[in-house]
């Protein structure tokens, strides 16, 4: 871009210092070279913002991917937790119906040893 810029100012320049037309035929060269730089100048600056807006669409779709793809892996992981929430209570209260009925047992079994020894 630069390049082409100073390309064209060089070429101006030249033009100037060589010229062998009358000054005002030379400024109406120098105008529409004007002209025609400034009109390239122009379009490559809109291609280039295309490119770039192209380019930053690109990218919010594959931010929008990655935020989907976590959001998922997040979903995952706390269902993940819940089902091993859930797990780990029932395997609690398993242990705990078993313990109760164990204590039961042995009250059971303690007082009619002590009924046997007492006859």
């Amino acid at each position: 871009m630069i390049g082409f810029l100073a390309g064209a100012v060089a070429g101006v320049a030249t033009g100037l210092l060589i010229a062998p037309h009358k000054g005002s035929k030379t400024r109406k060269i120098i105008k529409d070279k004007a002209k025609e730089v400034s009109d390239e100048l122009s379009d490559k600056i809109s291609e280039q913002m295309d490119n770039f807006e192209k380019k930053l669409k690109g990218m919010k779709k594959d931010v929008e991917k990655a935020a989907e793809s976590v959001k998922a892996n997040v979903e995952e992981a706390a269902k993940n937790v819940k089902d091993k929430a859930k797990d780990a209570a029932s395997d609690a209260k398993q242990s705990a119906s078993q313990a109760s009925s164990y204590v039961k047992q042995t009250a059971n079994q303690a007082a009619a040893d002590l009924k046997q020894g007492a006859k």
